[in-house]
């Protein structure tokens, strides 16, 4: 016959190992839960969320090979805030801030509901690229002009003072003679400078410029 001692020494016994296991799990969990969040830190934008710019080299990449392998378009649009360090002289930078984040989430808005594989990503302060695979440079030139209206007619407020904020974009697409990202980029980038370049809140390709729309 078990005594009451014996009784209770197992009782106690079972809630030390209980309470162990428990704990083990915890830890686990812990551990788990801070490798999601240092590979998202790793991978995204930490104020606006977008992926970042590692990402935007491992995924076009990638891009490129499959586009290349496929033979399907590829196209890239580089976007660049107007202005934008005139807003965070003005507003101050969290102000500035607000505009990255609100920017980022329309632009994110209108490019999946344009096409739901396209990426973005925030490559510098102001700065973001749209890889589009399976689009050519015609389709991403409209995609771009769209998100450049949209954010020309956007209502951004900071402390009840209406900020204005446009975009420049500059679009290219893949070609024959492009060996690695860094052409599409160049032309991509080059193409955004002449953006800038000729009054801003437009879009080039191949160095013919677009106005976009403002209300």
């Amino acid at each position: 016959m078990v005594k009451p001692l014996e009784v209770f020494q197992l009782v106690i016994q079972y809630i030390c190992l209980m309470s162990t296991f428990y704990w083990a799990l915890k830890l686990i969990y812990q551990d788990n839960q801070l490798l999601i969040v240092l590979s998202k830190n790793a991978s995204h934008d930490y104020l606006t969320g977008l992926l970042n710019q590692r990402m935007y080299e491992a995924d076009f990449h990638r891009q490129l090979k499959i586009a290349r392998q496929q033979a399907t378009p590829l196209s890239l649009v580089a976007f660049d805030i107007d202005y934008f360090k005139e807003i965070n002289d003005h507003h101050g930078h969290v102000a500035g801030n607000q505009v990255l984040v609100e920017v980022s989430t329309a632009l994110k808005r209108v490019s999946q509901g344009y096409q739901s594989d396209s990426r973005l990503y925030r490559v510098g302060g102001e700065e973001f690229n749209l890889v589009l695979p399976n689009n050519d440079r015609k389709s991403a030139e409209q995609l771009a002009l769209k998100c450049c209206e949209t954010i020309a007619n956007s209502v951004i407020q900071y402390k009840g003072v209406r900020i204005s904020v446009t975009l420049s974009a500059g679009v290219s697409d893949l070609t024959q003679s492009d060996k690695q990202v860094v052409d599409l980029y160049l032309r991509a980038d080059h193409n955004l400078y002449l953006s800038k370049q000729r009054g801003r809140n437009r879009v080039t390709v191949d160095g013919k410029t677009i106005v976009a729309n403002k209300r």
